[in-house]
This record gives C-alpha cells, sequence and structure tokens, in this order.
C-alpha cells in the first residue's frame, strides 16, 4: 500500500485506519510482536503522503512553526492510535529534539547543493532557533547549527562552536583570521547573543592564555586596593621595577614618560572598552628577557615563585602590583609574548571575566590575528627597538603603563590617584634624587636612563634622554664581562641539592665602582634637574659572615642567604683614598645613611656609610619586619645579619681603607660606628 499510494487514491486513507487500529491493538497487548522494522519505512500516513515516522509529530499546536517539507503533522483522524506512533518513533510535540532533526534534515538537503528553497528554508530554520532560545544552555554546541554568511547566498548551516558575529566595531577583522563563519545577516544581533554566538572579539579573545589567576573570596580590585595603601612613596614604583630588572638579570633599565594621545590608534583594539586607556603612559624598558617563572609569578599574585628563589630579592609577586599606582590596565611584551591585565573586568570585554590575558607570537594564527591589531600595538612600535609584530620575537621586556585620568580614577575601584603632567615631573625628579644610589647595591643593573617623548612627537624616535646613572667597576677585570653577582657567589656556598647544605666557606669581596649621574638640557626642563654630570667612587665589602648567619641559612633552606654589605664613598688625594662625607655627595645619592635591601630602604640609620643586606622586610619594603612580629626566626635573622655579616664586612672595609692609604693621614676612623643612645 505504501508503494502504489498516490494522492488519488481516496480509499488509502480509510484502509489505513484500519490497519493503524489493528497494529495499536497488537502493541498493547504483547511486547512480541516484531514491529520496529516498520521504522524503517514511511509508514505514517500524513496529508502529504506516506513518512518515514521521524518526520512526523503527533500534537500540534496554535504557535508552532511550519516545518513542511521536513517535519508534518499527523492528520487528526489518527490521534486516536499515538501509543502506536510513539512506538514507531513520531515527537509527540514541537520539541527541542524535534528542532534539531529539522535544522539537520535542512543541512543534509542543502549540503547535496541544491538552489531551490533556499529563502523560505532559511526563513523558517530562524524561526526554529528563535524556538530554541529558552533550550539553549541545554544544547552542546556541536549540535546547534546556525545560517552563515557565503559567498553565493546558498543556504550554509554550520556549528555553533564555529560560528561568530561581529559589530561595527569589528568590521575590520576578518572572520578567515579567526577560522570562524559569520552568522547570517537574516540572524538579529540578539537572537546570536541568545543563542550563545560568541563576537569576533570574542574569538580574538580566547586565542590569549589566562594570567593572574583569581579564585580568592574578594575582589582582585580589592586585594590591590589593600596592598597599595602600603607604597606611600611614589618612586617606590620605579624601584620595584628596577628590583624586578634586576633579579632577571638585566643590566640595564629606562623608563620613558610618553605623554602623546595616539589619536590615530583608537580603534583596532582587542576591546573598544580599551580605547581611553591608548593616551600618554609611563614606559619601562629592561635588557632580560621573562622566563617561564617570571610569567607564573605575575599569574599567582601573592604565590610567586620567588619565594623559592634565594638570588630573587623581589617580594614574591607583590613588587610589580605597585604599578597600579599609575593604571588599571598595564600591559607588556617579552621575548614572543604580549601580555596585558584588566583587574576591573571590564576593558578586555572577555566573556569569562579574565583578569589578564597572556598572547604567543610563536602561535602563526596568533601572530596573524594580532598583526591586524594596528591601534593596539601602533605605541609599542619603534619603541627601545620594539618591532615584534614584524620579528615575533622582542629581545627583552617592555612594560606600558598608561596613566589613570581624573575621570578614570573617580571610577577605579584599586586607586583613587590620577597622574598628569605635574605628577609625572614630580615623580622623575623623585627618581633623580636616587638615580645613583639605585645602582649602589644591584646585582646586575648596570645603567639606567630616563627619557621623555612629546605629544606632537610621530614616532618613538624622537625621544630625548632627560639624566641617567652607570655603575663602572674600578677593580674587576674589564675582560671578564660575565660576573657573577655577589648573591650567586654566596648561594654556591650551599649544596641546594643536599637539603641546602653549608659548605663551610665562607665568601668575602671589596669592589671599587664608579657611580656616574648625568642630567642634561631636557631634564631641567621637564623635572627641574641641574644640568651636569657627576662621579663618586664607591668602595663596596661584601661579607657572609663567619658561620653563625650561614648556619641559620642552612636552618632556614635557602628561604634567605646570608649576604650583607657596606659601602662608603671616597676620593683620592695625594695621600690614597680616603672616605667622603655623605652630606657633600651630589644629587642621584642619600646625603645620610640608610638601610638598604640592594634597593634602598626609606630606613635611616645614624652609621657614616650606607648599609645593605638580605634582610627580613615589610611587603611594602618600607621597614624591616617590626619586633612585632611573631615569627622569631626572621627577627632573629635581621640581628644575626647584622651582627655577623655587616659586622664583618665593616669591620673588612676599614681594614681594606687602610690598605689603601698611603700613610696615617688617611682619616678612615671616620667610618667607624658611634654608640648612640
Amino acid at each position: 500500500m505504501i508503494t502504489a499510494y498516490q494522492s488519488s487514491t481516496r480509499g488509502c486513507f480509510e484502509m489505513s485506519k484500519k490497519i493503524y487500529k489493528y497494529l495499536s491493538k497488537i502493541v498493547k497487548s504483547s511486547d512480541d510482536h516484531n514491529l520496529e522494522c516498520l521504522s524503517d519505512l514511511p509508514c505514517v500516513f500524513t496529508e502529504y503522503g506516506f513518512k518515514f515516522s521521524h518526520q512526523v509529530f503527533l500534537q500540534p499546536a496554535v504557535d508552532d512553526v511550519k516545518l513542511l517539507p521536513y517535519i508534518y503533522p499527523l492528520p487528526y483522524e489518527l490521534r486516536d492510535w499515538t501509543d502506536l506512533f510513539v512506538f514507531l518513533g513520531c515527537f509527540v510535540n514541537q520539541s527541542k529534539d524535534l528542532y534539531l532533526k529539522f535544522i539537520k534534515d535542512v543541512q543534509d538537503y542543502h549540503n547535496t547543493d541544491a538552489e531551490d528553497n533556499v529563502h523560505q528554508d532559511r526563513k523558517m530554520v530562524v524561526s526554529v532557533l528563535e524556538k530554541l532560545e529558552k533550550f539553549v544552555d541545554d544544547i552542546p554546541p556541536s549540535e546547534l547549527l546556525l545560517p552563515v554568511e557565503n559567498d553565493d547566498d546558498s543556504l550554509e548551516l554550520v556549528k555553533k562552536e564555529l560560528c561568530s558575529y561581529s559589530d561595527h566595531h569589528y568590521d575590520w577583522l576578518s572572520s578567515d583570521d579567526l577560522e570562524v563563519r559569520i552568522v547570517h545577516k537574516c540572524i538579529p544581533f540578539k537572537l546570536a547573543q541568545s543563542l550563545g554566538v560568541k563576537q569576533l572579539s570574542q574569538h580574538l579573545l580566547l586565542g590569549g592564555e589566562s594570567m593572574m589567576e583569581w579564585g580568592q573570596n574578594e575582589p582582585l580590585t580589592t586585594s590591590l586596593n589593600n596592598l597599595l595603601r602600603q607604597y606611600r612613596d611614589g618612586v617606590a614604583i620605579m624601584k620595584e621595577l628596577v628590583q624586578n630588572a634586576d633579579d632577571a638579570g638585566a643590566t640595564t633599565v629606562s623608563f620613558l614618560y610618553d605623554e602623546r594621545q595616539n589619536e590615530d590608534a583608537r580603534t583596532r583594539l582587542l576591546s573598544p572598552q580599551l580605547e581611553q586607556w591608548q593616551g600618554p603612559a609611563l614606559w619601562a624598558y629592561n635588557d632580560a628577557t621573562f622566563t617561564e617563572d617570571d610569567f607564573e609569578n605575575l599569574r599567582e599574585f601573592g604565590g610567586g615563585t620567588k619565594e623559592l628563589q634565594s638570588t630573587k630579592i623581589g617580594n614574591f609577586g607583590f613588587g610589580f602590583c605597585s604599578v597600579y599606582n599609575l593604571t588599571d590596565v598595564p600591559s607588556f611584551v617579552s621575548g614572543s609574548s604580549y601580555v596585558i591585565f584588566d583587574p576591573h573586568l571590564e576593558y578586555l570585554g572577555h566573556e569569562k571575566k579574565i583578569p589578564g590575558l597572556r598572547y604567543s607570537f610563536e602561535e602563526e594564527k596568533i601572530s596573524r590575528l594580532l598583526s591586524k591589531l594596528h591601534g593596539q600595538f601602533k605605541p609599542f612600535n619603534e619603541m627601545f627597538d620594539c618591532a615584534f609584530q614584524d620579528t615575533k620575537e622582542y629581545d627583552g621586556t617592555l612594560f606600558r603603563f598608561p596613566l589613570r585620568t581624573p575621570l578614570q580614577a573617580a571610577k577605579s575601584k584599586i586607586c583613587k590617584i590620577s597622574y598628569g603632567r605635574t605628577d609625572m615631573m614630580q615623580l622623575l625628579h623623585m627618581l633623580w634624587n636616587v638615580a645613583g644610589q639605585i645602582l649602589l647595591f644591584a646585582q646586575n643593573v648596570k645603567e639606567i636612563k630616563v627619557f621623555h617623548l612629546a605629544s606632537n612627537a610621530s614616532t618613538p624616535t624622537e625621544m630625548k634622554l632627560l639624566f641617567e646613572s652607570s655603575s663602572v667597576p674600578l677593580n674587576e677585570p674589564l675582560m671578564n664581562k660575565v660576573q657573577k653577582s655577589p648573591l650567586k657567589k654566596v648561594n654556591s656556598l650551599f649544596r641546594e641539592h643536599s637539603g641546602f647544605q653549608w659548605n663551610g666557606k665562607v665568601y668575602q669581596h671589596t669592589t671599587m665602582v664608579n657611580i656616574n649621574v648625568k642630567s642634561f638640557p631636557e631634564g631641567k626642563e621637564i623635572c627641574e634637574n641641574k644640568v651636569g654630570s657627576e662621579s663618586v667612587t664607591w668602595i663596596t665589602s661584601w661579607h657572609s659572615g663567619k658561620g653563625r648567619l650561614c648556619r641559620l641559612a642552612e636552618k632556614l633552606s635557602g628561604k634567605a642567604l646570608p649576604l650583607g654589605a657596606v659601602s662608603t664613598p671616597v676620593c683620592q688625594g695625594s695621600s690614597g683614598w680616603k672616605p667622603v662625607c655623605l652630606k657633600d655627595l651630589p644629587s642621584g645619592f642619600y646625603r645620610e645613611s640608610h638601610m638598604h635591601c640592594f634597593l634602598p630602604l626609606p630606613v635611616k640609620t645614624s652609621l657614616p656609610l650606607q648599609v645593605n643586606g638580605y634582610f627580613e622586610i615589610a611587603s611594602d619594603r618600607t621597614a624591616l619586619l617590626s619586633q612585632t612580629s611573631d615569627d622569631r626566626q626572621n627577627l632573629s635573622w635581621n640581628s644575626i645579619l647584622i651582627e655577623d655579616a655587616i659586622s664583618s664586612a665593616y669591620l673588612t672595609l676599614l681594614q681594606k681603607l687602610i690598605s689603601l692609604g698611603q700613610n696615617t693621614e688617611v682619616p678612615y676612623y671616620t667610618l667607624w660606628p658611634l654608640a648612640t643612645d
């Protein structure tokens, strides 16, 4: 009957009803009827002839979508035998599963290059997608098919996970670059969003690796705000960046105050919300490249890996967070990576609300995408020889800190301080006041330069040098430029693979360096520095102590290294080298004695020289750990460091001065420590 049926065969319908009635009784009376074979035949009668059971639904409703010629309603006269039709595989009503089946059938039909009914079928698909909105959370992305744009306007359906939609902000971005398809214009933006289709920008952001994972109970902005309360000194930001560079093994550090507004770099960004951060910025460059450990330090805010690296001084990743005094959206390039942070979770526009992203230029797809972001990277072009969009690699590390405006400061949950021209001039002047001092106990950094780029500059090559400082050794072999730092030499006294066991040896060394500071005419104009150059010779005595501190370091398993130092400025006269009083030093140096933890601390001493050590210090680097601390071992460390290593270094320095003097007139006794109340 199925094969012989024609629409003109009027008696067929009545005969079918009798057959369905009979089969229904069989289905109800017994499980042993072998009727499953009917599911493979077009055995369900409809107004359009016999159809397969999966093409038919039983209970039409007034708001149903007309799905002909793919899905058919069961005639009203046959609804007495619904049990039979459900058994055969018919849909009960228009449901999620029926809609998905319909879209798949449409795809199969038009994959045969069928050119008919394109407009009608596309319109039906849109209607079905509107019905599927409420089920979207229950549908795997690979099972939901969407119509997409193509060149010949044929009906092409693609998995949702491979689809995207665009808005006017990303008209310049090609879907081919992202290896996704753009949903057809017949799909409204709101429907695409409701169905969970990602914008082109989301596919772009998904190319980045998550940075700064945050799973704490309080928002990241709150934690940063609490941390920044500790950084009272504006120049502390610069110190922390120098310290991080020193830890990374950098030999040169540069800062640049960039006043450009970059009006021509306000489009083609990772997200439109970043437009407001394309203006004036502070740049920081160093010639070391980030390692994976360095990236991990930034990723794990407050729990970085430096704690396990005794030759690194930086405070476990907290130091970098000081830059949030200046900005809410720091970014940098290093090696083949570009990293950008967004603790507010509102400027990157990432759907998963990630506070930071890292992109690798080593990945061809990502590299091709980022090359399209002309606005995002235009400020970087030619900045300290940066051309990573072309070379895919940057030899060094270059930070960009867009300065917070008053409007942004009012909205910021991190810091309410804005930085304008006057503020930056003051900050740079503060840096000038310690430009030489910073290099005194640095382990690797030998040079600091500070530049300015005017607002009307067309390229970074127009930057002007404001001031610089440099450290030149006087008693080290010039031919051997790869000198181990004192920290690394002391670290070699311990067998790290044997539980940080001390080998019983002591490290002591005395160095002489010239630290030069120079200010240029542009420096006088921008930060009111006195134009000119000065050179100060320093004698520094390093010592690991005579054993007591080393044994404690062994007990602490390398969390700190036994190393202290003292340093005094000297000048050469007819009778040899003699000490110079600190108060007579030029700009760029402290004129009073200060404690240092390799970089200057705002902690004064009554001694006539500068003091340095691997101290346990407060997280804000403003003081040695308080005597009220519960960690007695840390307090014991600081005391023994002074009593053992620093005292030994002090004595060695005095002996060195005697040997450098040619007669008894050298007043080395002026460096003797005096008792105070």
